[in-house]
């Protein structure tokens, strides 16, 4: 791989990483099981339906492990889509270009 494109690689392999990390913990969240089935008859039609009540939220802390598995990815986008830049560029620009 070409030097300038580890840094995207890196940001992608860290992120990959993370994702056991965060499945552990959801798994770890659903064996507590985190909520309520019911059985219950709906009392115009006569109909039983399954109900599930939550007994609890996932917490905080998985909201920002997602949101930095999807930064990081980004982040390799980002860095990727520069050194595509610099590649096809004979003069040095700025990343994000503009349009002149």
């Amino acid at each position: 791989m070409r030097d300038d494109l580890l840094d995207a690689d890196t940001c992608v392999d860290w992120a990959v990483s993370q994702i056991p990390i965060l499945q552990d913990g959801f798994d770890a969240w659903t064996q507590g099981r985190p909520y309520l089935i019911e059985i219950e008859q709906d009392a115009k039609t006569g109909i039983y339906n399954v109900v599930a009540y939550s007994l609890g939220g996932f917490g905080p802390m998985p909201n920002v492990q997602a949101g930095m598995i999807i930064n990081g990815l980004r982040s390799s986008l980002d860095l990727l889509a520069a050194s595509l830049a610099k590649r096809s560029s004979r003069r040095r620009s700025r990343f994000p270009c503009r349009a002149r």
